[in-house]
């Protein structure tokens, strides 16, 4: 019998980000674990402008197409919605894959379309105009039309299809694995220095949207004796982090509140391994990545008590009601002072994450992409 295989077309405009986000880090892990699991399928992974040199994509199953060029072609609107079809068609490609909450509206080939989340929709002043205006012009009829659209979480699913009115085998769950290895990137190291090593610190990592209410935990923290720090990373605008340590001022803690902005992976890594926990106070997340990051390297989470906390950490956090103060700074008191409760978060942490697999994920993927194609064809491509 001949080996079946797919070209599978993506739009990897997301993995050539130069410093990538929750988005970038979930579909670099799931790709690279699919192409670990069916290396006889090609991905051509399609760019515009920005190359991508990330050392997991530059070697085999993967080939790069560079499609585009300059003035209205480089356009994201135009290039997305003509230029890749085009070049699908051409490539004699099998399925194509969306990754960021939208794609092309008439696609030549079967289409799965990411959709990680309806925050865009939900929560729309967390957004610049520039970044929401695609994923709300686009992502409802996008997913109309699609294939398949594939979520993270089952209560992003069920936000999906209560929004979207689209019929339920339609909307699929692949959720995150555990195995850092697969979403780490090759960037330089960049070196924090400007955080002692001598202060016990609690950790967030993200994006400082409004939702994510982190001026709660600097008020929680003025509640704290003051040998205890905080550290935000993965935030750059200058706005969002002047307006945090603003909050920090106000309440008499500027200097034990440390705003780094983007890091490395591995300096991220050594933030997670001395850090006394991880504080995730978002009213709204379509998975939250780094409560998983952390319980897989044994850090304690807490968390408001939502509904993705409770499916992602469950019983193996401090999960807490949104915007009780009081209640944040006892829970985090008590992990800085109590060895056993660390130790206990730790060990329920870490079993917790161990049923987040990458392998499942891709294995899963897999089913799905062989459901939405019809089982592939021959291996056998000329272009």
């Amino acid at each position: 019998m001949a080996t079946r295989s797919l070209r599978i077309g993506i739009d990897a405009r997301v993995l050539a980000e130069p410093t990538p986000m929750g988005v970038a880090r979930y579909f670099t892990a799931l790709l690279r674990a699919v192409a670990q699991v069916a290396p006889h399928h090609e991905y051509r992974l399609y760019l515009n402008q920005r190359p991508l040199n990330e050392e997991a994509f530059v070697v085999a199953p993967f080939r790069h197409r560079e499609i585009g060029g300059k003035g209205l072609l480089a356009s994201p609107l135009i290039w997305q919605q003509l230029v890749l079809p085009w070049a699908i068609w051409r490539d004699q490609v099998d399925v194509l894959l969306s990754p960021y909450y939208c794609g092309p509206l008439f696609p030549p080939v079967p289409h799965i379309v990411f959709l990680y989340d309806v925050s865009f929709a939900a929560f729309p002043h967390d957004f610049p105009s520039w970044v929401r205006f695609k994923p709300k012009l686009l992502a409802r009829p996008t997913c109309r039309k699609a294939d398949c659209v594939l979520t993270i979480s089952e209560f992003s699913r069920q936000e999906i299809l209560e929004r979207f009115a689209l019929p339920s085998s339609k909307v699929k769950v692949v959720t995150p694995g555990c195995e850092q290895d697969m979403w780490s990137r090759s960037r330089p190291r960049t070196r924090l220095g400007i955080f002692p090593d001598q202060h016990p610190f609690f950790l967030f990592a993200g994006s400082l949207l409004p939702r994510r209410q982190v001026s709660c935990v600097v008020q929680a923290l003025a509640q704290l004796p003051p040998q205890y720090h905080f550290v935000v990373v993965g935030e750059n605008d200058g706005e969002r982090q002047s307006a945090l340590k603003a909050v920090a001022q106000k309440w008499n803690v500027a200097g034990r509140v440390h705003i780094l902005g983007h890091v490395s992976d591995e300096d991220l890594e050594d933030l997670y391994l001395r850090t006394l926990a991880l504080i995730s106070p978002s009213t709204y997340e379509g998975f939250g990545l780094p409560v998983l990051e952390a319980m897989i390297r044994g850090v304690p989470v807490v968390a408001w008590d939502i509904p993705i906390m409770r499916e992602v950490v469950g019983a193996a956090g401090l999960l807490i009601k949104s915007g009780d103060i009081r209640a944040l700074a006892g829970a985090l008191g008590a992990i800085a002072t109590s060895t056993e409760q660390r130790a206990l978060l730790k060990q329920k942490g870490y079993a917790q994450a161990k049923k987040f697999s990458w392998k499942s994920a891709a294995a899963h993927f897999l089913e799905i992409l062989d459901e939405t194609t019809g089982g592939g064809r021959n291996l056998a491509h000329n272009v």
